[in-house]
């Protein structure tokens, strides 16, 4: 909740002061705020958003459209930038209460307008010039993110210089290259480059789990056992870390990979990853049921172990 403070500044900078580089698919490199002094922004952005609600009740009567923006603001943002625990911060919760910053900035010339009546035409032409201003801006920056956004390796590597702290950008770095046709041998450029993006995620985040995921991957695509080394640290962060609603996808990943044949684990591994998983003791009786039969689909129809698939399936019914 701490964060949340300083990620709706954040949000608004992105409308006012929109620079290419602040903006990302991912924002997991945004630092927690562990208490209102760290970092030394969290007070002065939660007192920020108490004078916002003040400024809102101050002008309610006199300017109305201004008050609304700002109450449609923090209503915008009331779900998912509170106590849900749910992923820092995407842009796209910001697309509609973005619609209440507006409104506020039309309100502030409607309001500067009442007193200068006989200026009208001089204002309505500069309301006009910082209009067409900002609508060449915000086209220009529209128009370079959907330059980045045309190819996914220019997309990806774009990410990770603009922000080289997220586990995400480097893990998606890490795996738009590993499955390019040029990282099949090991001593290629693409395969060492996308080894060490996976390798910076992991180091980046304890709790990451898809990065261990693709070195595994990685290293089966070019006919080496994977490194018993990558396969503990992924049963390792399995069973030992937070186990977040989005780590759920990294099981069901880990199945769909072996029955497709993409991953070279042996029964031995793929049991120790599972019973990992199903060990950790964050995950909920009904995440556990559905571990549970994913497994199964990996005993029958990987393994072809039948009884073995039965037991997961019943295991997973009872819970």
């Amino acid at each position: 909740v701490l964060t949340e403070g300083r990620v709706l500044w954040f949000y608004l900078g992105l409308m006012w002061f929109p620079r290419l580089s602040s903006f990302g698919l991912h924002h997991d490199d945004i630092q927690i705020s562990s208490d209102l002094l760290t970092p030394w922004t969290t007070l002065p952005a939660a007192l920020g958003l108490f004078l916002l609600v003040l400024l809102a009740w101050y002008v309610r009567k006199r300017a109305p459209l201004i008050a609304f923006g700002i109450v449609w603001f923090f209503v915008g943002h009331m779900m998912e930038s509170t106590v849900l625990p749910l992923e820092i911060a995407h842009e796209h919760r910001n697309y509609l209460p973005l619609l209440g910053v507006l409104l506020s900035g039309v309100g502030v010339f409607m309001t500067g307008l009442q007193p200068n009546r006989t200026h009208l035409a001089a204002v309505e032409r500069a309301v006009l010039a910082g209009g067409a201003v900002a609508l060449i801006a915000l086209t220009s920056i529209t128009a370079l993110r959907a330059y980045q956004f045309g190819e996914e390796v220019r997309r990806t590597q774009l990410a990770v210089q603009d922000h080289p702290e997220s586990a995400q950008a480097q893990y998606e770095a890490g795996s738009t290259l590993a499955r390019l046709p040029g990282s099949i041998t090991a001593d290629s450029p693409l395969f060492v480059r996308a080894r060490s993006h996976l390798l910076m995620a992991n180091s980046l985040n304890p709790a990451f789990k898809m990065g261990a995921l693709e070195l595994i991957y990685l290293s089966c695509k070019t006919d080496q056992l994977p490194d018993p080394a990558d396969t503990a640290e992924l049963a390792r962060r399995l069973r030992d870390t937070p186990f977040a609603p989005g780590d759920r996808s990294v099981v069901y990943i880990l199945k769909e990979m072996a029955l497709n044949g993409a991953l070279c684990l042996s029964r031995k591994d793929m049991d120790g990853l599972f019973n990992a998983s199903m060990a950790n003791t964050s995950v909920t009786p009904t995440v556990r049921a559905m571990l549970l039969s994913w497994y199964a689909d990996y005993l029958w129809l990987r393994e072809h172990d039948l009884a073995s698939a039965i037991g997961a399936l019943r295991q997973s019914l009872a819970l």
